[in-house]
């Protein structure tokens, strides 16, 4: 069982790794002009509405500083706190599916890539507590 937590985490590590990345390239786009959708359209429109900021900052912004702070606590990794600010994490991303969907009837790709890893990040997370929970109880 100890291969698949330590696997877990490492897809997890590497995930938000990639989130990183996805908001460096958005922030980056949106900083020289040339847009912010990786693929399709609709992005700088999606990310132009009241929706795409908070208190004047961009969601990208906030992301980038959401991620590392993961990456900061990823070694609490077995802890409620991770699973904690992942949640949380899980919570924003359906939240900000569900605004694309019904509230703005548009789709911006990278968010929702951004979005579909979040959600991951979270079940992987689950699991990883969960199996690890399981191990201390067999332990007992």
């Amino acid at each position: 069982m100890y291969k698949y937590t330590k696997a877990l985490g490492i897809v997890i590590f590497f995930l938000i790794i990639f989130e990183i990345m996805m908001c460096v390239i958005l922030i980056y786009k949106d900083l020289n002009g040339t847009g912010i959708c990786l693929v399709g359209n609709n992005c700088n429109q999606v990310q132009e509405t009241k929706y795409g900021s908070i208190m004047g900052i961009k969601l990208g912004y906030i992301a980038l500083i959401a991620f590392v702070a993961l990456i900061a606590i990823y070694p609490l990794k077995k802890s409620r706190y991770f699973l904690t600010a992942v949640g949380l994490g899980f919570l924003f991303a359906i939240f900000l599916i569900l605004v694309q969907i019904f509230i703005l009837n548009q789709i911006c790709t990278s968010c929702m890539i951004i979005d579909f890893v979040m959600i991951l990040i979270f079940i992987l997370a689950f699991v990883g507590r969960y199996i690890h929970h399981r191990r201390q109880i067999i332990k007992r």
